[in-house]
Formats: structure tokens, C-alpha cells, sequence
């Protein structure tokens, strides 16, 4: 038996909370804003993935299935790969920050993943 919409709104709106009684958390906003998304399980769409756009450390919007297209997207391809991994946040990409998280997620035993974009500039 899967997670009800109810369970699954009950497991975002906890997550929230968590984050907007974290101050610092604003220094891990991206230009591009914050989205935090959890998916059913087995999903198949966007539609699928409950989803917060955020730009501060506080809900902008409200919760809304099918809302971030490219973290639904992303999270509908790692559960594919592995199912349980059901929820993402993207974060401001800092070479230090991505190397501490890591170190952090570590010494506990989470899993994680970095997708970090690199981009050719030239002068």
C-alpha cells in the first residue's frame, strides 16, 4: 500500500518547518530559488512529485503536485534508479559547501548526490 497525499503533505509541511527555523539556511538559496520536492512512490510524471518553490526561508507558495517541473523530473529519474530516494532540495552550488555536505552526510550515514553544472568560460 503506497503513502497517501495526506502523509505525503504531512512529510513536506514537517520539512518546512524545519527549514524556516533555520536562519541560515538563506545563504543556500540559489539565484534561481529553492525547490524541495517529494515523490509517490513509483511515479511516473511531474504530477506525481509534490512540490514548494521557495525563495526565502519560508513557503512563497503553496505545496502543489506537479509544481517544480525540473526537480520533478530529476527526482522521477533517481527513483527509477533507486526507489528509495523520494525527495531533493537544490541548493546555491559552492565548492566548500558541496565538500563539507558531503563530509557532514558521511559521518552520519546519509546517502547523498551532487550534480554540479560546470561551465566553460573563456576571456
Amino acid at each position: 500500500m503506497g503513502e497517501s497525499q495526506i502523509e505525503m503533505y504531512g512529510k513536506m509541511l514537517v520539512a518546512l518547518q524545519k527549514i524556516e527555523r533555520c536562519k541560515e539556511f538563506v545563504s543556500l538559496i540559489p539565484e534561481v530559488r529553492t525547490n524541495m520536492v517529494y515523490t509517490k512512490q513509483n511515479p511516473k510524471d511531474p504530477g506525481d512529485v509534490l512540490a514548494i518553490v521557495d525563495d526565502m526561508p519560508h513557503a512563497a507558495g503553496k505545496l502543489r503536485f506537479g509544481a517544480s517541473s525540473h526537480m520533478a523530473r530529476l527526482i522521477i529519474e533517481l527513483n527509477k534508479r533507486d526507489p528509495s530516494i523520494r525527495s531533493g532540495v537544490n541548493i546555491v552550488c559552492n565548492p566548500h559547501l558541496v565538500e563539507w555536505l558531503r563530509d557532514y552526510c558521511k559521518e552520519r550515514g546519509w546517502g547523498s548526490a551532487w550534480l554540479i553544472e560546470q561551465k566553460n568560460r573563456t576571456r
